[in-house]
């Protein structure tokens, strides 16, 4: 986990900070989940988890967020978090995002959004003034991201798969599931 949780660090490292913000985590998977522990963990006042399912947002209420949404059934209220990890990577999760952050706040963009064109309501970037930064991977937080993984020790409860190497293909099925996985690892046959 050492590795998704330096991505996270990175993106606070990105931002402006989170110390005391009210932060909308948009997406419960597995970068997500990890992203609700690392903001929780550099002092976040409060953290919020946003997705389309009802599962991905249980593992988030799991590790202690202080509300969720289902963007199934709830929209995100307009201008209610300081600071949003748009943690999707799809055009509907930014229009989220820009929707969600309040006047001069910020998104920090850790989903990577696919190749070509799409629509994103840009609107509110400009009326809110708002900043929306990219974060990709991670620079050298990779010893920081082991300390948080300690700090934290329910953050192992995203791993929520380990299945042998000889069963790959089936890794990738279930990890594609998030309603049925968090985090999915292949173990390359390593006994304990």
């Amino acid at each position: 986990l050492a590795e998704p949780t330096a991505v996270n660090l990175h993106a606070v490292n990105m931002s402006k900070g989170v110390k005391g913000k009210k932060v909308l985590v948009n997406g419960a998977g597995p970068i997500g989940l990890l992203a609700i522990g690392v903001t929780k963990n550099a002092g976040a006042a409060q953290v919020w988890a946003s997705d389309l399912y009802d599962e991905p947002l249980e593992r988030a209420k799991e590790l202690g967020v202080d509300g969720v949404i289902n963007l199934s059934n709830d929209e995100v209220e307009n201008e209610s978090f300081d600071t949003v990890l748009e943690c999707v990577g799809v055009f509907p999760a930014v229009t989220t995002a820009l929707k969600a952050v309040r006047r001069r706040g910020e998104i920090v963009q850790v989903g990577m959004v696919g190749g070509g064109e799409g629509p994103i309501a840009y609107a509110p970037l400009v009326a809110k003034e708002a900043t929306i930064v990219g974060a990709f991977r991670f620079n050298d937080e990779v010893d920081e991201a082991v300390q948080v993984l300690v700090d934290e020790p329910e953050l192992e409860n995203v791993l929520t798969h380990v299945i042998s190497a000889d069963n790959a293909v089936e890794a990738f099925e279930t990890a594609r599931n998030s309603r049925q996985s968090g985090k999915v690892a292949v173990n390359l046959w390593y006994e304990e």
